[in-house]
């Protein structure tokens, strides 16, 4: 028994070393069986339902504004740059502490390589030298381009290079290598990620994606920031609130002399479609972290060309097609641990109803030396007392003559 406790301080202290826990609540926000998107209607809404998507005008000084559509939830489409870069007008659920930190210029957290291929999905980060495996064959990190330019050599070649060290246009060759094959080269920008897919198009596997990711950077020091939640459009420069006031449609927002943005109109991003050929479901869901707190939302559609991101590339979302005669909605879930370790796939069924379904993930290497240490004391504690048993029947076996003896006289 005396070596149980040590054993449960090892697996106690293993598991608080390696062990991992994570736990997700999935909410569906809104189920349409059959959706289209905005910009696929024939002419704009006049009302939404709760509207998530803002039509927002940049006035530049030019004789013809700017148009775009700009989405509260997401990855992408909540942000526009000014031709310029002067400034960036974006739209979020709310604009809090966290967000005005981002808000300012700074480098990228990290560098990752990554590779998708239908269900597949490899990455590494981007060092000298550093290589992925993916559809049968192997990409190298060959060199980074911090501004990328081309430009000819001495005999009119073409050479790439950077015209400066500042990442204002980050690109990165990478050699692709398949056996018996010549090796590819394949370039990728980290700014324009639409544009290289179709460059390298010929030279990769079909089905497969190749992004440059920089997370976390930022470069840009002044923004107009629209927010859902609280209806106000707000200034922000080097991370600081400088201007607030309530957003009203058609109405401009200056940011400086001949610079303006104007939200004209709110709107959802999809619209049901029954009778439409290309209707297809949608469905808006809510992630909660449990763990570490907080919570973000995106659109899902069963074709998507890839995972739909969450809490900075920690979960990874699919949504699958529909399950004939259920309510219930089908996710593929793949979830990263803090150590970037990933968690076996995990499948989770969300009511369509707007009901909520709890994922817990739980490592415990240390478990099985709680269980030795378990199985260590019952065994301790059963031999400590089949022996009492037995010292007890000796001592009464001792007794028992004695006491007969005198009515043998």
């Amino acid at each position: 028994m005396g070596i149980a406790p040590l054993l449960l301080l090892a697996a106690g202290l293993w598991n608080r070393q390696a062990g991992c826990r994570e736990a997700f609540v999935f909410s569906s926000e809104r189920y349409l069986p059959a959706a289209v998107e905005l910009d696929q209607l024939a002419a704009l809404p006049t009302e939404a339902k709760d509207p998530d998507v803002m039509m927002v005008m940049l006035g530049v000084g030019g004789a013809e504004p700017l148009l775009g559509f700009l989405h509260a939830h997401g990855t992408v489409g909540f942000r526009r740059e000014e031709p310029q870069g002067r400034f960036a007008v974006m739209f979020r659920e709310t604009l809090d502490p966290a967000l005005l930190q981002d808000l300012r210029p700074h480098p990228p957290r990290s560098q990752r390589l990554i590779a998708q291929w239908g269900k597949e999905r490899r990455e590494c980060a981007i060092e000298p030298g550093s290589s992925l495996e993916a559809a049968g064959g192997r990409f190298r990190v060959v060199a980074q381009f911090p501004d990328f330019e081309v430009h000819p050599d001495a005999q009119g070649r073409p050479v790439m290079g950077s015209r400066s060290a500042e990442p204002k246009d980050p690109w990165l060759e990478v050699e692709y290598l398949k056996a018996e094959q010549p090796p590819r080269r394949v370039l990728l920008s980290a700014r324009q990620p639409e544009l290289t897919e179709r460059l390298n198009a010929p030279n990769l596997p079909k089905g497969l994606s190749l992004r440059y990711l920089r997370d976390g950077e930022e470069l840009q020091t002044r923004y107009v920031v629209f927010s859902r939640n609280d209806h106000r459009v707000s200034l922000v420069e080097n991370g600081a609130l400088t201007r607030s006031e309530a957003t009203a449609t058609q109405r401009p927002f200056v940011v400086a002399p001949g610079l303006s943005a104007t939200a004209l109109g709110f709107f959802d991003r999809f619209y049901p479609a029954p009778a439409l050929s290309n209707g297809l479901p949608a469905m808006r869901v809510r992630i909660a972290d449990q763990v570490r707190g907080g919570s973000e939302q995106a659109w899902l559609r069963p074709n998507d060309s890839g995972p739909t991101s969450f809490f900075n590339q920690k979960v990874r979302v699919s949504m699958l097609p529909g399950i004939p005669g259920t309510n219930t909605i089908a996710l593929d879930v793949s979830v990263q641990d803090t150590r970037g370790g990933d968690w076996p796939a995990q499948r989770v069924m969300l009511p369509e109803g707007g009901n909520s379904t709890l994922l817990q993930l739980q490592r415990r290497p240390g478990a099985w030396l709680g269980w030795a240490a378990l199985v260590l004391f019952l065994l301790g504690a059963g031999g400590w007392l089949v022996g009492w048993r037995l010292q007890a029947s000796g001592s009464q076996a001792e007794q028992e003559p004695h006491a007969a003896s005198p009515s043998g006289l």
